[in-house]
């Protein structure tokens, strides 16, 4: 186990306490990474809202836009 630390570390060099996520055994039970990508429940989507997120992102762009032309 000291010799598998010791190649790890001399072959890719990472923080403290990352290379145990690496060589560490998987542990049983539920993980997220596995779960499937959850669905909208299009019941519950409120264009209102929606369209004022949108109108937001484009006054955010629109300053952006205004601040990369006039170098601030």
């Amino acid at each position: 186990e000291d010799l598998t630390g010791r190649v790890i570390d001399l072959c890719a060099p990472i923080g403290k306490g990352q290379r145990g996520l690496i060589v560490a055994p998987p542990k049983a039970g539920k993980t997220i990474m596995l779960q499937p990508w959850p669905v909208a429940n299009e019941a519950r989507i409120d264009q209102a809202a929606e369209d004022d997120i949108e109108w937001l992102k484009g006054l955010m762009l629109a300053v952006r836009n205004i601040r990369g032309e006039m170098n601030i």
